[in-house]
């Protein structure tokens, strides 16, 4: 009888193991088309995504990620040489700058920047910079020509912003002339006086690439350019705006900095924060974007007046595949003259939901959609993509040239990956196989003790009726 009961179990534990075995190969192969099953499961990297072709974008050479960021600014690229470029950082607010850490590190699971732009101080473009600097190496940072100061005040007397100790361009400052907001007088370059922008300055003059070597700081300047570093795959990133100023033997001048840490030219200043913004070029296997910060209506006429005669830029310039629209679409960029000359097959509106400022503005939508039209039959985008409304837009260029996107990806979230699943149902089978196998036996072993059980009782009541 135990060899009986010793053979059943050994047949239950074998039958227990086969299940297990199978279930785990099942599995196991379903791995191998993950990536199907993911995009018609739309989790994964194809999570709410509807996309031109979201298989060709994971797949790119070049990814732009233009990052739903609230109503702020964050434009991250992969580039096809393996090196990576982060354009502004969006606002201070906490959530916001995690979210955006969040996307860098496990989306993208990007370790370090090697190229990290700073278009202006404003707030809702500086607002995660020192955090990106904390969190990651930074190999060139890119900055504009704008001293991050200091504001003093004595009763209702305002005084001239002094340049934060650490700034190396604080050499461009005067201090001869009392201080109010419209007032240029006696001032070489734009003012930040943003703590957001001093903390980014204090960052970046401290930085640290993964050599330990210092990051190299560079004011940007038109004819600046970043080349691919594989000569096999080719791009480049060019700074079209603002321009090197002149002295009188018309000689570019070279920036001098305190320490003399930071590199470039003295560069022209315009009113207002939001013009020290650069006008961007990338250009990959005949592809282009183009990035402006929250340039104005000031720097696009420059632009078109510096160019007009050089058809070689303009030519660059013409019908761009992706436009950053300028300054979150507000009526004081992206003019008609300047939208003339892209005609820009996708653009881009970075804004929050219901942001104070009416982002993108009526006035933008207007121009834009009367440039567009003029496209015709060409003509792919019926409004905008909008951050706020789109999410997170990804724009890739693969190797053969051919240029995808993939619009709705929810940032700085949990992604749900189908090895994720898989090995949930082996671990969540494999229990159920056992349990129902363990209760099986225990029911029968219950039973059987009741029977027996009842079999004694019967014995003892019949004996005791026949005075046993």
């Amino acid at each position: 009888m135990a060899n009986k009961y010793q053979s059943k179990k050994q047949k239950t534990i074998i039958t227990k193991l086969l299940l297990i075995v199978v279930l785990a190969v099942l599995c196991a192969v379903s791995l191998l088309f993950s990536s199907p099953i993911e995009k018609s499961l739309k989790i994964g990297d194809y999570k709410k995504v509807n996309s031109a072709d979201a298989s060709v974008v994971k797949e790119s050479d070049l990814k732009v990620h233009y990052i739903d960021i609230g109503q702020g600014d964050a434009t991250l690229i992969e580039l096809p040489d393996n090196t990576t470029m982060l354009i502004d950082a969006g606002t201070p607010d906490s959530t916001l700058i995690n979210k955006l850490i969040t996307y860098l590190k496990d989306e993208v699971k990007i370790e370090s920047i090697n190229y990290l732009i700073l278009t202006h101080s404003d707030d809702d473009h500086s607002g995660g910079m020192a955090e990106v600097l904390k969190e990651f190496c930074v190999q060139n940072v890119y900055r504009p020509f704008q001293v991050a100061c200091k504001a003093t005040k004595v009763g209702t007397k305002n005084y001239p912003l002094y340049a934060i100790d650490e700034e190396d361009l604080s050499s461009y400052c005067t201090y001869d002339t009392d201080y109010n907001e419209t007032d240029e007088n006696g001032w070489r370059t734009a003012r930040g006086y943003n703590v957001a922008f001093q903390n980014f300055v204090k960052g970046i003059y401290k930085e640290k690439w993964v050599d330990d070597s210092d990051a190299s700081v560079t004011v940007f300047y038109n004819g600046l350019k970043i080349e691919s570093t594989n000569a096999q795959k080719p791009f480049t990133f060019e700074f079209f705006e603002p321009h090197k100023i002149k002295d009188v033997y018309n000689n570019d001048l070279m920036l001098v900095g305190k320490n003399n840490k930071t590199l470039g030219y003295e560069v022209k200043k315009y009113n207002g924060k939001n013009n020290s913004s650069p006008i961007m070029l990338l250009e990959y296997k005949e592809k282009s974007f183009v990035f402006t910060g929250d340039a104005e209506k000031e720097v696009e006429a420059d632009f078109v007046d510096n160019y007009k005669n050089d058809a070689t830029t303009i030519a660059r310039f013409s019908d761009v595949d992706f436009y950053k629209a300028g300054h979150h679409g507000s009526s004081t960029s992206s003019t008609e003259a300047f939208l003339k000359i892209l005609n820009p097959t996708y653009t881009v509106c970075s804004c929050g939901e219901n942001n104070s400022y009416h982002h993108p503005s009526e006035a933008f939508l207007k121009r834009w959609e009367a440039q567009v039209a003029t496209q015709g039959t060409a003509r792919v985008q019926s409004e905008p993509f909008i951050t706020f409304k789109n999410k997170t837009i990804i724009a890739g260029v693969d190797s053969d040239g051919k240029l995808a996107y993939a619009v709705g990806i929810e940032t700085g979230i949990f992604t749900l990956r189908w090895w994720y699943i898989a090995s949930g149902v082996f671990i969540i089978g494999s229990v159920i196989i056992i349990t129902i196998k363990v209760h099986k036996n225990s029911a029968v072993k219950t039973a059987k003790s009741a029977v027996r059980s009842t079999q004694t009782a019967k014995r003892v009541y019949k004996n005791f009726r026949s005075g046993k």
